[in-house]
């Protein structure tokens, strides 16, 4: 690889706050872009993996972050190994406290945000084809797009579920196969190469993959990690695509970058309760990362698309457009995803895949909402793109829901906590056959069609 002379990534992100908000500079932010852009090419990716890899065998140093978690100060709580707080009871006081102490050298801790408002910050949510089980391939889209986030003045990139593994073909493994996918989280060479990514783009990036515990068991995880290392993970709370998947402990808030962040992976979505659990912990921006869309449904105007549809994008896009605008792609999200983001006043980030994803085509969307429902930004490209918004605290204090919330009854909810039948046990089903499922016997439960 030829080296490129090129200025440092937080030089470049300086210039580019400086001019994005003079708009008589576009030119310039134009050049600066163009040359974050021409900086590297694609042997930069293979580089940048190859050295994770070699660092995956050495111990990580303890977690550096500063952040915070929402916790229920009298609640039984249960750290996960990389010391997450997980909430195991309800209760309604809560107090922010700090995670964890920096490393020595490192970052000094931040000070608690107990009735302090969030603060504006950039976010971009991204789309791309995956490629089934090809890790490199997909952390080298993820690194593009975070520096094309990062020449747009974003803090955070956050990227769909399963993004590094890609996710529909997981159906089809066995535990074995699975097992040979995942990684521990943060000691991997995955974690690694995102780190590497964050630094290189000089901002957050967040990404799914597949996680092995130490005692065996396998996640469907949620990283993020910035340039000082590896931040927090979530575990998806609904997992159906394999039968080797545990589900989720529990929600989950950190405090990245002086916002509140809450996640919540695809089908979690699909059940209002997980939203309004993350809402309450204190979540002011709610990361979405799903793989969703153009899937076998029995509601009116749904189904799958045409992979010639697909492939023939660049001569008649507007056919494949007509089919991810409308019920099987944008039209059902449209459905629920603002009403989670109003009656939560939470700004919601949709990060979906698009194209080819095992046997199905995928529409992209990736979209970001504000705390009202509306659709801050958006994508309607036919291929791999990200889109940037900036989310405000006047939007997140103005939001009807913050209303809302202050005005719950919690007396009258006692029904929502009570515990299935004896002998019964939830089933999340996605509304369409699994690979590892019998043909004669559809699994019964909850019809979404979401992953």
């Amino acid at each position: 690889m030829i080296p490129i002379a090129r200025p440092t990534a937080r030089g470049l992100r300086d210039a580019v706050r400086q001019v994005l908000g003079d708009p008589t500079s576009r030119e310039r932010a134009g050049a600066i872009r163009s040359r974050i852009e021409a900086a590297d090419g694609m042997n930069r990716a293979a580089d940048l993996i190859a050295g994770a890899f070699e660092r995956a065998a050495k111990p990580s140093p303890p977690d550096a972050r500063s952040e915070a978690t929402w916790s229920p100060p009298e609640a039984a709580a249960k750290r996960d190994v990389g010391g997450t707080i997980l909430l195991t009871r309800r209760d309604r006081s809560r107090t922010l406290i700090p995670e964890a102490s920096p490393r020595p050298g490192g970052p000094p801790a931040r000070a608690t945000r107990e009735g302090q408002a969030m603060r504006d910050i950039r976010v971009a949510a991204a789309q791309f084809e995956h490629r089934d089980a090809d890790k490199a391939y997909n952390l080298g889209r993820i690194r593009d797009l975070a520096r094309s986030a990062a020449a747009r003045g974003a803090e955070v990139a956050c990227f769909h579920e399963c993004s590094v593994t890609a996710y529909t073909f997981l159906q089809t493994l066995t535990r074995e196969e699975l097992d040979a996918l995942a990684e521990p989280v943060p000691d991997g060479p995955t974690v690694h190469a995102l780190i590497e990514i964050a630094r290189e783009a000089d901002l957050v990036v967040m990404a799914g993959l597949i996680e092995r515990e130490p005692d065996g068991r396998l996640y469907k995880s949620y990283v993020a990690v910035g340039p000082e290392g590896f931040l927090t993970r979530f575990h998806k709370l609904h997992p159906f695509i394999s039968p080797h998947l545990t589900p989720g402990r529990g929600h989950h808030v950190v405090e990245i970058r002086g916002v509140k962040f809450g996640f919540l992976i695809c089908y979690d979505n699909n059940l209002p309760e997980n939203v309004r659990a993350t809402a309450l912990l204190g979540a002011e921006v709610i990361v979405m990362p799903h793989v969703t869309g153009c899937t076998a449904s029995p509601m009116p105007g749904r189904g799958t698309v045409d992979p010639a549809l697909w492939e023939a994008r660049a001569r008649d896009p507007a056919r494949l457009r007509q089919e991810f605008q409308g019920p099987k792609g944008r039209g059902w999200l449209m459905r629920w995803l603002p009403a989670r983001a109003w009656e939560n006043g939470i700004f919601a980030v949709f990060a979906n895949n698009i194209g080819r994803d095992h046997d199905t085509i995928k529409p992209g969307l990736a979209m970001i909402l504000d705390p009202s429902g509306e659709v801050l930004v958006e994508s309607h490209a036919l291929d791999d793109d990200i889109v940037v918004a900036l989310l405000t605290a006047e939007a997140f204090d103005q939001a009807p829901g913050r209303r809302y919330l202050r005005a719950r009854r919690p007396e009258l909810y006692a029904k929502l906590t009570e515990p299935h039948p004896p002998g019964h046990q939830p089933v999340t089903s996605p509304g369409w056959r699994l690979a590892h499922e019998p043909e004669k016997a559809p699994p019964a439960g909850p019809r979404s069609g979401s992953g």
